[in-house]
């Protein structure tokens, strides 16, 4: 359980990420301790975060300091893949993921794929659905 005092699993390795991301130039641990909101942690809590993300190669050091070895964007997109690639059955989950997308998601997805975003339907009394389900297995 966290409180304002106690971040949560992942959280600070997620605060040195985004630190390295604003960054122009390589940053030190002290430097990266120093513009972490909250709760400021230890310079060796920082040094050794950093040394963990180097081993995961999510950081290099470059210069006395250390960089983020890819861009936001392309961290969340690995992770995504990560995560599916553990999913015992990938396509389940990723239509589960497709159809948990917002509209404005959804539309993107679509455009990046070549296809025509997905139209809504006109829903009236007669054809409103109960709650249709997100996967085809999961119908009763």
């Amino acid at each position: 359980m966290t409180d304002d005092t106690t971040r949560g699993r992942g959280a600070l390795e997620r605060d040195v990420l985004r630190v390295l991301w604003e960054s122009d130039e390589p940053a030190g641990a002290a430097d990266v301790r120093r513009r972490i909101a909250g709760r400021t942690p230890a310079y060796t809590t920082v040094a050794t975060i950093l040394e963990r993300l180097v081993t995961k190669g999510l950081v290099h050091r470059a210069d006395g300091g250390y960089v983020a070895a890819q861009s936001p964007e392309n961290h969340a997109s690995h992770a995504m893949l990560d995560v599916l690639a553990q999913a015992p059955d990938r396509s389940a989950a990723l239509l589960r993921f497709v159809g948990n997308l917002d509209a404005d998601d959804a539309a993107l997805l679509a455009r990046a794929l070549g296809g025509e975003p997905p139209r809504t339907p006109r829903i009236t009394r007669r054809n409103r659905p109960a709650d249709p389900p997100a996967h085809p297995d999961d119908r009763p």
